[in-house]
């Protein structure tokens, strides 16, 4: 796995825990929303 895929990972793993703990509904359009973030972030840094 490279190392935008592990940031995409760990990012999705703590978000989710919040919003779960936060009583608020995570789903896969939130998984896609981190998934754009950490592209553009790696995007923008190249």
């Amino acid at each position: 796995m490279d190392k935008k895929e592990e940031a995409k990972k760990i990012l999705r793993y703590y978000f989710r825990l919040i919003a779960e703990n936060a009583g608020v509904r995570w789903d896969s359009d939130n998984d896609a929303e981190i998934d754009c973030a950490i592209d553009m972030l790696a995007e923008s840094v190249k």
